[in-house]
């Protein structure tokens, strides 16, 4: 009855064991990125700006709507089978990533574009885009500047994505971590 007693108990804690690798393997943290503790700073104009005045000049903006992806809705049921989701995975490996560039847009804002190679899931894609204040606002000095930057860094991405005979259209992007600069991103270019 011993022998079968500490089996038991072998077992048992095998089984702990087991549960606590798997547990923490799932809950590891993402890894920063190696751009900067934040992945998309929130920095003054004049810092990031080769213009002699604290606020760039805004050229034209283009106003035409981007075809995205609609973002998933969670609340939703949520089908990784779907067409859609087989879709952007398919998409999404024939992307070479990582991919980083610095860019410039046509009002002299320096942004930089991180597609890292650590992704949430294997169906959408994480991209983060530095160095544009999503928090601004439209009447704010630097709104308009930025909304510029952001769409002329983000049609930057869309033609690298293109030469890999990728639409932007086929994937599920993820913009930044914070919820405002998803919401941001998505309203400047739809709109």
């Amino acid at each position: 009855m011993n022998h079968t007693k500490l089996i038991v108990i072998a077992g048992s804690f095998t089984i702990v064991i087991v549960l606590v690798i798997i547990v923490n393997s799932l809950s590891v943290k993402k890894p920063e990125q190696p751009i900067s503790e934040n992945p998309t700073p929130i920095i003054s104009q004049s810092a990031r700006s080769n213009s002699s005045n604290n606020t760039p000049p805004v050229a034209h903006l283009d106003t035409t709507p981007i075809p995205l992806r609609p973002t998933i809705n969670f609340a939703d049921k949520f089908d990784p089978s779907s067409q859609l989701i087989v879709e952007s995975k398919n998409s999404i490996r024939k992307l070479p990533i990582p991919y980083t560039k610095e860019f410039v847009a046509s009002n002299k804002i320096t942004t930089e574009i991180v597609v890292p190679d650590h992704q949430t899931n294997d169906w959408s894609l994480q991209i983060y885009i530095n160095y544009i204040n999503f928090s601004s606002q439209p009447g704010d000095t630097d709104y308009e500047s930025h909304r510029q930057a952001f769409k002329e860094t983000a049609k930057e991405l869309f033609r690298w994505m293109n030469s890999y005979g990728v639409s932007p259209s086929d994937i599920y992007i993820e913009w930044g971590t914070r919820k405002i600069e998803r919401d941001t991103a998505q309203k400047w270019l739809t709109n």
